[in-house]
C-alpha cells in the first residue's frame, strides 16, 4: 500500500490468499471507497502457461483499509448474475450523494 503524504510503501500481507484475499493475477482493476474507506477488486487474467488446465471464474473482493481484512463477494461473478471472467476492462466508482432539505 502506497502513503502518498509520506510517499512511503507498506506491504499489507506477505501472502494474500493465506489472509483471505485474492490469488495471483494480472490485468484486474481496483477501485476505492474514499467515503466506507474499502477497496474492490475485480477481473484477472494468466496466461495458459500459469493456469494449465484450471478453469477459471471471475471473483470479486472487498479489502477493509482500516482494519485490513479481505472479504470475498463473489466466488463467480457469472454465476451470481454478474459479468464473465473480464480482464483489461476500466472501472470507475460513484455514489449518488443524498440532497439535504433547505
Amino acid at each position: 500500500m502506497y502513503h502518498v503524504p509520506s510517499a512511503q510503501w507498506n506491504c499489507i500481507s506477505d501472502d494474500m490468499t493465506t489472509d483471505g484475499g485474492p490469488t495471483a493475477r494480472s490485468c484486474h482493476k481496483i477501485c476505492i471507497d474514499t467515503k466506507r474507506r474499502d477497496m474492490y477488486l475485480l477481473g484477472r487474467f494468466l496466461d495458459a502457461t500459469a493456469r494449465g488446465h484450471i478453469q477459471m471464474k471471475s471473483d470479486f473482493y472487498k479489502y477493509d483499509l482500516d482494519t485490513g481484512v479481505w472479504d470475498v463477494l463473489s466466488t463467480d461473478t457469472h454465476a451470481d448474475g454478474g459479468p464473465h471472467l473480464i480482464f483489461d476492462h476500466q472501472w470507475a466508482f460513484g455514489r449518488e450523494e443524498k440532497k439535504k432539505n433547505v
